[in-house]
């Protein structure tokens, strides 16, 4: 069998922002578009129409009055013009079901313009999720062995089937308005791929995709996971990364699907420990270099 690593700290970035309003762009499903389910079922889109384009002035650098006004940050920008704002907040280790609603809330501002892109960094407690594709058959045949195990199991939005979640994973939710030419969810989903094949490339590992089949492997196992949703053009869910930690409980189901998958670390592929705080620097950097974000760390009281 494979050695178990041990698990890792779960670290937090403390820091604080004042609260800016960011107006999002109102367009809606391009005509004919067909924003459902997409390789495998990873991918979800629900087509609700954004809310009217709002604008709020921004206080000048010194004087009371209100000043100059934002230009929205959800329109997309030519790469190397203007950088879009990316505020990135490590949430540490915390309940799947407190974070879900968490981006619930973040999505609905997202979506009425009172915030910029959002990427939350965190890991959870144990627990296996559903996404939208889980069978019947499936969730009967593995809640037995999950409640043995005291393993919760709870439905999700995100597109794929069932996946494990723990505290040796390093999990990024990006709530990202996607407009214009960035309105391809296929694209979108090896968007995350390149960040999670760039993360692993900083620490020396090689890491591939598969036709058909979303995530990231290291030759026939697989270390990342991706699966998500999309609200108003406004997404949530998003990835998640084996870092350490003991990865039995993947072999109660058939993760994603797959029977017979193999899964396994990052510590596992370097053959030493971490630093969870390291792993997740490297993590948002490569998103930030392939979105081409200017990046803004908040902290998670910002966020509420």
């Amino acid at each position: 069998g494979r050695p178990e690593t041990p698990r890792m700290p779960v670290d937090s970035l403390p820091s604080s922002t004042p609260q800016l309003f960011f107006p999002a762009s109102r367009e809606e499903s391009p005509s004919g578009a067909s924003p459902g389910r997409l390789e495998g079922d990873a991918l979800r889109a629900e087509s609700i129409p954004l809310p009217p384009p709002q604008t709020a002035a921004l206080s000048p650098a010194r004087g009371g009055e209100h000043g100059e006004r934002r230009q929205s940050c959800a329109a997309r920008y030519p790469p190397g013009e203007v950088r879009r704002l990316l505020w990135t907040s490590s949430l540490g280790c915390r309940d799947y079901e407190e974070v879900r609603a968490w981006q619930e809330r973040l999505v609905a501002r997202r979506r009425a313009g009172e915030i910029p892109d959002v990427l939350l960094v965190c890991s959870h407690p144990p627990v296996v999720t559903a996404g939208r594709a889980t069978t019947p058959t499936e969730l009967a045949a593995v809640r037995p062995m999950l409640e043995a195990a005291g393993i919760p199991l709870l439905p999700c939005e995100r597109g794929g089937r069932l996946t494990y979640h723990g505290p040796g994973q390093v999990i990024a939710y990006p709530i990202m308005h996607l407009g214009g030419q960035d309105r391809d969810l296929h694209a979108y989903q090896r968007r995350l791929e390149a960040v999670v094949l760039a993360t692993l490339a900083r620490f020396g590992v090689l890491g591939d995709r598969r036709a058909g089949l979303p995530g990231v492997w290291v030759g026939e196992a697989k270390i990342a996971s991706v699966g998500i949703a999309v609200r108003g053009w406004v997404t949530w869910h998003g990835l998640a990364l084996n870092l350490s930690g003991d990865l039995r409980p993947f072999r109660l189901f058939s993760p994603c699907g797959i029977k017979g998958l193999v899964v396994t670390s990052l510590a596992e592929m370097v053959g030493r420990e971490l630093r969870r705080a390291e792993v997740e620097e490297a993590l948002v950097a490569a998103f930030v270099a392939e979105f081409g974000c200017e990046r803004k760390a908040v902290s998670p009281q910002d966020l509420r």
